[in-house]
């Protein structure tokens, strides 16, 4: 571009630059094609969405390292509560109060003796059918 040319951009952006992105995107179509008014609107434009953008992105990098944090401490925290719990469990048990309890008396039980089994004799036999009478003696 040439200086002329520069000057002319340079006076329409600073006029311009009062507006807002909004603004600057719905007043631009109205410039003539080329015109100086129209190309420093679309700078200004540009150089607006880019700070847009700029904030923006330091807005979600400042959300990302937030989760970030918390995602390594919801990691590590449960880590180190078991580590903490493993190494100081020793050292509470010697710490805790130990209850006296009484001592023990051992009595000598006495051992139950076995009482013999008496054996019956056998029974008679049974009939060979439980429908026939029973045999009577002969001679008798």
């Amino acid at each position: 571009m040439q200086e002329p040319d520069f000057e002319f951009v340079d006076n329409a952006r600073t006029g311009l630059a009062k507006y807002s992105l909004e603004r600057l995107k719905t007043i631009a179509p109205t410039f003539r094609e080329r015109s100086a008014e129209r190309l420093a609107c679309v700078e200004l434009i540009a150089e607006k969405e880019r700070e847009l953008a700029i904030v923006q992105m330091g807005a979600i990098s400042r959300k990302a390292s937030l989760a970030l944090t918390l995602s390594l401490v919801a990691v590590v925290w449960p880590i180190l509560l078991l580590a903490a719990w493993f190494y100081f469990q020793p050292i509470l048990r010697k710490l805790a109060p130990t209850r006296a309890s009484p001592p023990q008396i051992v009595r000598p039980m006495p051992t139950p003796t076995p009482e013999p089994i008496e054996i019956e004799s056998t029974p008679e036999p049974l009939p060979p059918m439980l429908g026939e009478p029973l045999p009577t003696p002969v001679g008798g």
